[in-house]
């Protein structure tokens, strides 16, 4: 509890971020037998937003969804920032934002 606080109380007068942005979001947890990636139990989705050569914000989410993430980069992103992110359907709304650049992985792995 005494995190949450602390983290809460740090982000609430946080500026946007701004410039060259990333995003990206994975999976975080122990190892568990039975399935693996997106479809394991027990894991937590966590979406990271790095300001190039800034700051990194990270957020602990129940879901990839557009409706989930999309709060969060307007709520901490400028609009007008370059956006580096994959094909990921989420992020399909973002060149309503500005400028919006999308690398292709194979096996999470950017392909040339």
């Amino acid at each position: 509890m005494l995190r949450e606080t602390i983290y809460r109380d740090t982000i609430k007068d946080l500026e946007p971020l701004s410039g060259e942005i990333e995003m990206d979001e994975t999976m975080s947890g122990g190892r568990r037998s039975g399935k693996r990636g997106w479809r394991a139990s027990g894991k937590n989705i966590v979406f990271g937003i790095y300001q190039r050569k800034g700051k990194v914000l990270i957020f602990s989410i129940s879901s990839r969804a557009r409706e989930t993430m999309m709060p969060f980069i307007t709520r901490y992103t400028k609009t007008g920032s370059l956006y580096y992110t994959d094909d990921w359907f989420a992020y399909t709304s973002l060149p309503i934002r500005e400028n919006h650049v999308v690398l292709l992985k194979e096996k999470g792995i950017p392909k040339g």
